[in-house]
């Protein structure tokens, strides 16, 4: 069952083709935030993990969603900056409930 219960958002969606968000990603990062809630800022280099629950398993490129969920957890300040990723794990998995999940350690 998903943390976040807010369908995935791909790249394209976001950007298309441009090189600043649209409203539509704009409103997505908003409420994803708003979901999103409050912890300590993880230091340094981590490793971020996520899953991706999707109704259209074959639709959706699993690495087109990332960037803008961690562009969403940059800004709700669970990193210092997506830079930081030195390790990224992202899958999909089909839902009837669509979100996603997510894990930040520290990377070593």
């Amino acid at each position: 069952m998903p943390k976040i219960k807010i369908s995935p958002l791909s790249i394209n969606q976001a950007f298309q083709g441009r090189r600043f968000l649209t409203k539509n990603a704009e409103k997505y990062i908003r409420d994803v935030c708003l979901q999103l809630p409050k912890r300590e800022m993880i230091k340094g280099w981590i490793e971020l993990r996520l899953i991706f629950y999707v109704k259209n398993f074959g639709g959706r490129d699993v690495d087109n969603m990332c960037k803008i969920v961690q562009d969403c957890l940059t800004k709700k300040k669970y990193y210092e900056d997506d830079r930081k990723i030195a390790r990224l794990i992202a899958e999909k998995k089909k839902s009837k409930i669509e979100g996603f999940d997510f894990y930040i350690k520290n990377y070593k």
